[in-house]
């Protein structure tokens, strides 16, 4: 993406200098809230809207898809919970 556009939340992207990738959590003026894991641990920073890219997608373990989808449904559960 380009800088100017918009991220949508569940977009997979990276830094335009390289890094994991990461999941769109939140997205707010040009500051844009990603999440990835380090091994088991779950890690969060928001970054500027311009220095983040779409990933490309790549293939990844049953493991990792399955903590993605953990991540995913507690997420659901939490906001469903503030309604």
């Amino acid at each position: 993406m380009s800088s100017g556009e918009t991220f949508s939340v569940g977009l997979l992207v990276r830094l335009r200098s390289g890094g994991p990738q990461m999941t769109v959590f939140s997205v707010e003026d040009d500051v844009v809230t990603c999440h990835w894991f380090v091994k088991d641990e779950l890690k969060q920073k928001p970054f500027k809207a311009d220095q983040l890219q779409e990933a490309e997608i790549e293939q990844m373990s049953d493991h990792e898809l399955a903590r993605r989808i953990a991540f995913i449904l507690e997420k659901d559960k939490r906001s469903g919970d503030s309604e």
